[in-house]
């Protein structure tokens, strides 16, 4: 069996590494930062509970915009599925077996957790434990599932939305930004979160469809307008976070008027923001690193990319816990260095 060391000569210097390393950062975040946030203890009725400090940990907000990186990943889910994609339906290749080919992977685990998680409950009710003890259990296990629902609604949707990305360009997440911005005015003036309900879409669409431009070179963005977009990005963070009327954490916090995640908020765009210039802004120097030998990129041309669907089972909600994205999970795929402001051209393996 070749060695890491050998698998990593075998990488192609075209491969796009930084991807590699933000989704390693990404799901490393994610474990990190539930462990950190969870808090589980013993009732008065002898049973373990768990729940969430935040409420209490006000002063550590400000971390959650480091901990939240939804936004990453769908910049990212963008770039692969754009890649995947593009050279699939350029070797004749048709939506219904792309959608079936990248979602292979992602199924059995999320499979084995639904199917563990069942006859958990099954053996735990009849072992006598209290049947709303089990029941908040299974839920707690199944709720992170949420992002994946969202993602494979996305990644359903990417052939129709490439090809709107190639005729619109950058115009169509500016479109459903606005809609963002719309969804937030009903929802700030009625008192009502579902007024928001739309944002799930508009937002998670909208990310995803940056990292289509990411890929292809269309979004433009160098490092001096990296630069002053992340700086923009924070400066309307603070604004809208601080004299603004939207909350300082970027998770969802137990209690709280607004949550900025459920459904995205602008505040959340804004941070969504200063992640695309930062990722275009390690991207470069992420890639020279990780070139190095010495660093033994732990993914190769040969292997699957690493899986963080394996590391998100960590995160301390359930042993098999996954906010994962799917992109990371499937096969292995074509990738290229990117080109003029981190645009990517198709021709080698990923």
């Amino acid at each position: 069996m070749p060695t890491i060391t050998t698998l990593a000569a075998r990488t192609p210097a075209t491969r796009r590494r930084h991807v590699d390393l933000l989704r390693a950062l990404a799901i490393s975040a994610v474990v990190v930062g539930h462990w950190l946030v969870m808090t589980v203890q013993r009732g008065g009725d002898g049973l373990l509970t768990g729940f969430t400090a935040l409420p209490h940990l006000t002063v550590l907000h400000p971390l959650t915009w480091v901990f939240q990186v939804m936004p990453l990943f769908f910049l990212v889910g963008g770039v692969s599925n754009a890649i995947s994609w593009t050279r699939h339906r350029d070797r004749g290749g048709d939506a219904r077996t792309w959608l079936l080919d990248r979602s292979a992977r992602l199924f059995p685990p999320v499979t084995a957790l639904l199917v563990t998680t069942a006859v958990g409950a099954v053996v735990a009710g009849w072992a006598g434990t209290p049947v709303a003890f089990v029941a908040r259990v299974v839920e707690l296990v199944v709720l992170p599932l949420w992002f994946l629902v969202v993602y494979l609604s996305v990644i359903t949707l990417t052939p129709v939305m490439h090809r709107l990305h190639r005729r619109w360009g950058l115009a169509l997440p500016a479109v459903l930004l606005v809609g963002v911005v719309l969804g937030d005015v009903v929802r700030l003036t009625t008192g009502v979160e579902l007024g928001a309900a739309g944002n799930f879409a508009f937002a998670w669409i909208a990310i995803h469809q940056i990292g289509f431009a990411w890929q292809d070179g269309t979004l433009r963005l160098t490092r001096r307008r990296a630069a002053l977009l992340l700086a923009g990005a924070l400066a309307a963070l603070l604004l809208l976070t601080g004299p603004g009327p939207y909350p300082v954490s970027m998770v969802s916090v137990p209690g709280a008027a607004i949550q900025n995640p459920s459904p995205p908020s602008l505040a959340l765009m804004a941070l969504a923001a200063a992640q695309v210039a930062l990722a275009v802004l390690v991207a470069g120097p992420a890639d020279r690193w990780l070139a190095r030998p010495a660093r033994g990129p732990p993914c190769s041309a040969s292997t699957p990319p690493c899986s963080p669907c394996t590391c998100g089972t960590w995160s301390p909600r359930s042993s098999a816990r996954s906010r994962s994205t799917p992109s990371a999970c499937s096969r292995p795929r074509t990738c290229t260095r990117p080109r003029g402001g981190g645009g990517a051209s198709r021709g080698s393996r990923r």
